[in-house]
């Protein structure tokens, strides 16, 4: 028998109004050794101001996105 600990990192996103009310939640996880595990995460909380404001929400995700493959590049670099 035998015990592994793998180190990894976990980034979260909130997409909220301008009320303050969270719309969506994103995450996205990265194995000890930089890599991406599986894809983003997308919980949506408020399907009604999600409808709202589609293209806005959609324009959040693709940042979070973006923002994680530059993660991953650093991460990858190290």
């Amino acid at each position: 028998m035998e015990l592994v600990i793998k180190h990894t990192r976990n980034y979260k996103g909130e997409v909220k109004n301008e009320d303050g009310k969270i719309i969506m939640n994103l995450s996205q996880g990265f194995d000890n050794a930089g890599n991406m595990i599986g894809g983003t995460n997308v919980a949506i909380i408020n399907r009604e101001l999600y409808k709202a404001d589609i293209e806005e929400c959609r324009k959040q995700q693709d940042a979070f996105t973006a923002e994680m493959r530059k993660i991953e590049d650093e991460l990858l670099g190290e």
